[in-house]
């Protein structure tokens, strides 16, 4: 059974009598966004360009959630007003220079601080956009705890007016398939604990640089 047919199950409606196609689409990508928000599955770059004096840029239109720009090999974190505030009351004022400060000024752009003295080719890192669902593509993923996340929170925002209780009972489903989801990623990567107890020579080695293995040959 396709996910749409799963959804239609759910809330009852195998026609789409009440909920036609494309407002169930659009519902669906609102719980994709906030699986992606929520799960942070996977990271994308694009090319960031500050041209001289720039203040406020637009994020790339594939970036959703941005987390790091990388210059000359060195990361620099996303940060806040309130953090820039606190490091210099003075940023209004300051001399141009090589931005070393990205602050989420709102959905879609960045303040750059300090203001470019120059034309800096970067590159950005974050969440990219989930593929959109629509007519021609339904399918929203292979890995089962992540369709049938979004499979109850679409199921929970539709229900949710009429039927309060049972978009509530479809809620709760979502986040145990949301955190089983994360506990996957978590356990696939490669510093996960392996087991509780001291770690061997071989252990050690694994979990960190090449370097470091070779004082427990």
């Amino acid at each position: 059974m396709s996910s749409i047919n799963t959804i239609r199950t759910y809330i009852n409606d195998p026609d789409g009598i009440i909920f036609p196609d494309a407002y169930l689409y659009d519902c669906i990508n609102d719980a994709l966004l906030d699986m992606y928000s929520d799960c942070k599955p996977e990271t994308t770059s694009a090319t960031l360009t500050l041209n001289t004096n720039d203040d406020i840029v637009n994020i790339p239109p594939t970036i959703m959630i941005p987390q790091q720009v990388i210059y000359q090999n060195k990361p620099y974190f996303i940060t806040t007003q309130a953090e820039l505030e606190r490091w210099s009351r003075q940023w209004r004022t300051s001399d141009t220079g090589q931005p070393k400060w990205f602050i989420r000024f709102d959905h879609n752009r960045i303040r750059v601080w300090p203001r470019p003295d120059q034309l800096y080719d970067m590159t950005i890192w974050g969440i990219g956009w989930p593929s959109e669902i629509n007519s021609t593509n339904t399918t929203i993923d292979d890995d089962s705890r992540w369709r049938q996340a979004v499979e109850h929170k679409t199921a929970s925002k539709l229900l949710e007016l009429s039927r309060p209780d049972l978009a509530q009972m479809h809620e709760s489903i979502y986040q145990e398939n949301r955190h089983g989801y994360i506990i996957n990623q978590r356990n696939y990567q490669g510093h996960n604990i392996r087991q509780l107890r001291p770690g061997t020579r071989y252990n050690n080695a694994q979990i960190g640089p090449i370097s470091v293995g070779r004082w427990y040959k």
